[in-house]
């Protein structure tokens, strides 16, 4: 919740996109002016999903663009039990070319994590030509889960590094996820400066050509 060193790791990443999971205002409120001028801050346009926790607390998913999305939407999610979970969908261009991106943080009941995670790959991944990007905290643990063997069928041959804990990283919990495979360069968790001291999660961080 230190947001200046959250602002700290964004500028040393230098992201174009940014997807950021449990953003906690320090009033923990649901105060989306407050969330668009961090955004500024940090020089981003910003998409905010709020989603309400138990004792009023709001934690936003958020995704932060350096070029406007020309179209987005927020999608609830079938809910685990535990939280409410959504996801970001939006569009972009880079590179003279149309990116879709889907932002999310599922949840932690297998089951359900396996209905939010096909519901997404259903609204925005198939059947399209546009390139697609799916960035989040998917909290897939183990290669046998359904969801797990899912992502693999619809993206085969992406490996996830780990990311969590951040201090010694044994689970691939957050993913970046991308459609064609033939756009990745490379994919690889990010450690310099704060970044092991900025979340329990290191980010991850995507090189990718669209033309």
């Amino acid at each position: 919740r230190n947001e200046e060193r959250i602002l700290e790791i964004i500028g040393a990443m230098q992201a174009d996109i940014l997807a950021l999971q449990e953003f906690v205002l320090k009033d923990q409120s649901g105060n989306i002016a407050m969330v668009e001028e961090f955004a500024g801050r940090a020089g981003y346009h910003c998409i905010a999903q709020p989603m309400r926790r138990r004792r009023s607390m709001v934690q936003f998913n958020l995704l932060l663009t350096r070029a406007p999305a020309h179209s987005n939407n927020l999608v609830t999610l079938p809910r685990d039990g535990f939280e409410p979970r959504g996801f970001i969908t939006a569009k972009i261009k880079a590179d003279g070319q149309e990116l879709q991106i889907a932002a999310t943080h599922l949840g932690l009941n297998p089951a359900a994590r396996m209905r939010q995670i096909k519901m997404i790959v259903e609204l925005c991944a198939r059947p399209t030509e546009t390139p697609f990007a799916l960035l989040g905290d998917l909290n897939t643990m183990f290669p046998w889960e359904a969801a797990k063997r899912f992502l693999g069928q619809e993206f085969p041959d992406q490996q996830q590094p780990a990311a969590f804990p951040a201090r010694l990283p044994l689970l691939a919990l957050d993913s970046i996820y991308l459609r064609p495979a033939e756009i990745i360069q490379s994919l690889r968790t990010f450690t310099e400066g704060a970044a092991r001291n900025g979340s329990d999660h290191l980010p991850l961080i995507a090189d990718i050509a669209l033309s």
